[in-house]
């Protein structure tokens, strides 16, 4: 390492042709390459990135009763306004570091690092702004500032005692001293959630603060000897880290005005959070608020969360499932009826297991990931199939046609009406079958809209169903309660 730092600067000197203060300073040069080297960086972890994770099985559990999804949080320029320059001007990455590392959060800087630089960077400001994508829109914002960094205690305590004795060359004398101090810094750091359009969130809004100790203490002796003597002396200062504190504080913060927003029951991750009972009373007026419909679903939410083998849609409950409740109802003592209904609600708020509920939660999300990945492959092969070439039904390529499938019409006196009514249409064109599937290519300048009226002319029991897949596909569908057969290739 020494080495290579060695080399890069002797090659600024040959580049620059500027000699650098210590080049020729053997001694120095030595020391440079005996310098011990660094050690590992070493990966750090705070105590309460313990509580963290809670409060993140905390979210996941309560995602889907409480009916949010994913969650973007812009971070606005979190300043320093405590005339304390110690500190940093911008903590707004200490906060982007703690949603991380909770892990269900997005979030994004209202504007980018460089504004909170404290050199000149008002020249690559507006390069950085216009490089930078367009974010979504967030769920909340996030505000607030270091309001306070000051000296609250200053202690200190020294002493000293010195001695002398004998006369002429045998003449002694020595001392001892002490000095000891210690100083608490109290950094307090003030957050607020606003809505999107920049109102705050009820009840999200907190303050936390945060005591730094630093300790120093200086011992000396000294003894002499007629005149000749030695001194000896240690000096020791020992500071607490500053942007621990920053990190801790804004994570408890966090969790506190996150909890309100979301209406969780952070108390139940740590006691350091103390119950809120304004912020139960609004979950219970919200469920108040709901229909008896609604407060069903949000029950059969609760319960499928809780590990209940209840069904996954909303809407009205099945007869299965909406037993299952009642039962459950029962099993609990409560009334079947609304207040019933309410009092299980707020049982299954105030005492839902998180940590479990939260396992489900991932797994239900997997399930429904898979499933949409299929639905989409499947919708791929499905639009695949769709497109049809205007050369296979032996015209020129790049002719503008309209596609009639009659791939669901099994009866062949409707194929064979339905080809009738085409071949016999004077203003549609040249008309030809697929010489491999049942569909009739019209290479012709008619409308959508007066094609499904050509077919409406027949006055069969049929309905019809538009697609655009290179070219407009019209599915012709027999009317409900048709008697279905096979697709015949005699029609043709």
């Amino acid at each position: 390492m020494q080495q290579r730092f060695i080399g890069i600067m002797m090659l600024v000197v040959a580049v620059t042709g500027k000699t650098p203060a210590w080049a020729g300073d053997k001694g120095l040069e030595k020391a440079l390459r005996q310098t011990s080297p660094l050690p590992r960086p070493i990966e750090v972890r705070r105590p309460v990135d313990v509580t963290l994770d809670q409060f993140r099985q905390l979210v996941l559990a309560y995602g889907i009763p409480m009916g949010y999804g994913p969650i973007v949080i812009e971070i606005d320029y979190l300043g320093n306004i405590s005339m304390n320059d110690k500190y940093p001007n911008d903590i707004g990455q200490y906060a982007r570091d703690v949603l991380a590392k909770i892990g269900v959060f997005r979030t994004f800087r209202t504007l980018p690092q460089a504004a909170a630089s404290t050199g000149s960077s008002g020249f690559v400001l507006p390069q950085l702004l216009r490089e930078r994508g367009t974010p979504p829109k967030p769920n909340f914002r996030l505000v607030g500032s270091i309001v306070g960094a000051e000296q609250v205690v200053v202690k200190g305590r020294n002493g000293r005692l010195d001695g002398q004795g004998g006369g002429g060359q045998t003449a002694t004398n020595g001392g001892a001293s002490f000095d000891r101090g210690s100083t608490v810094t109290a950094i307090t750091i003030a957050l607020t959630l606003e809505t999107w359009d920049s109102l705050d969130v009820e009840g999200a809004s907190a303050r936390y603060r945060i005591f730094v100790e630093q300790t120093e203490s200086n011992r000396g002796v000294d003894l002499y000897v007629g005149g000749n003597g030695f001194g000896l002396g240690s000096r020791l200062r020992i500071t607490q880290d500053s942007s621990d504190a920053i990190y801790d504080s804004m994570a408890v913060n966090l969790i506190q005005i996150l909890g309100a927003a979301l209406k969780l029951p952070v108390h139940r991750i740590d006691s350091q959070f103390r119950r809120d009972a304004a912020l139960e009373q609004r979950v219970r007026q919200e469920f108040g608020g709901l229909t008896d419909l609604e407060l069903e679903d949000e029950l059969r939410r609760f319960m499928l969360v809780d590990g209940f083998k209840i069904g996954r849609q909303p809407g009205p409950l099945p007869p299965a499932d909406k037993a299952m409740l009642m039962l459950e109802m029962q099993h609990r003592g409560l009334r079947v009826e609304r207040a019933g209904m309410m009092e299980m609600t707020m049982q299954f708020w105030r005492g839902l297991n998180y940590q479990e509920a939260a396992n489900r939660v991932a797994e239900i999300r997997v399930e429904n990931n898979l499933k949409a990945r299929q639905n989409r492959e499947q919708e791929a092969i499905q639009q695949a199939a769709l497109r049809v070439d205007p050369r296979e039904f032996g015209f020129t390529p790049g002719s503008r046609i309209i596609v009639v499938d009659l791939s669901r019409i099994g009866r062949p006196d409707l194929l064979q009406r339905i080809s009738a009514t085409l071949q016999r249409c004077s203003i549609c064109g040249e008309v030809r079958w697929h010489p491999q599937k049942p569909l009739i290519g019209l290479n012709t300048a008619m409308k959508e809209s007066d094609v499904q009226y050509l077919m409406n002319s027949t006055r069969l029991p049929l309905e019809f169903v538009w697609s655009h897949v290179d070219s407009p596909r019209l599915l012709v569908v027999p009317a409900s309660g048709t008697p279905q057969q096979g697709v015949s290739a005699a029609a043709k």
